[in-house]
């Protein structure tokens, strides 16, 4: 998604990364919910609201051909075109991801005690980018990679049977989450 930028920013650049993310896709998704509403769509950031909302978001993405990278064996290549072909998201869809990553982790930090964003730890793969920390094992939901991740399985299956299991993995990792069922 294009988070590599992030790799090389101190602490506090990475703190106001945070703070904008935040503050632009709280907008933008508010400014979603009235579209969501009218298909149907209870968009009111409770954990049962994700998977739908995450759907309807899905269902506006548009994906692009794009060339196989010539530095990959030729049996990665075939497996993977055979599987799913080469296919990237479109600018506009890139943006829908960045709304679907903020309604995932902002809807557990409603809705589940001890969640709250933050910045990637510095020596995990998601180091600086906004993530929902709080979670056991000092585990950390890069809610806009899992988005994306999901935007895929949705849109290939025509089903949201991948975002209910991976929704249910991060509750299971919630603190309190079991005790409070």
């Amino acid at each position: 998604m294009g988070w590599e930028l992030l790799d090389s920013l101190t602490t506090e650049e990475a703190q106001i990364v945070l703070r904008n993310f935040l503050e632009v896709e709280e907008k933008a998704v508010r400014e979603m919910v009235p579209a969501a509403t009218r298909d149907g769509i209870k968009a009111d950031f409770s954990i049962a609201s994700i998977a739908p909302m995450l759907v309807w978001i899905a269902g506006q993405l548009k994906q692009v051909p794009i060339e196989p990278p010539s530095d990959i064996p030729d049996w990665i290549r075939k497996e993977h075109e055979k599987n799913c072909g080469w296919m990237e998201f479109d600018e506009p869809s890139k943006v829908l991801i960045f709304r679907a990553g903020y309604y995932l982790g902002e809807a557990f930090v409603r809705n589940l005690r001890g969640l709250a964003w933050g910045t990637g730890h510095p020596d995990y793969a998601d180091k600086n980018r906004p993530v929902v920390t709080g979670f056991t094992a000092g585990m950390e939901m890069a809610a806009t990679t899992i988005a994306e991740n999901m935007m895929w399985r949705i849109n290939r299956t025509k089903s949201d049977e991948h975002a209910k299991k991976a929704i249910a993995h991060w509750l299971s990792k919630a603190p309190g989450y079991a005790d409070s069922r």
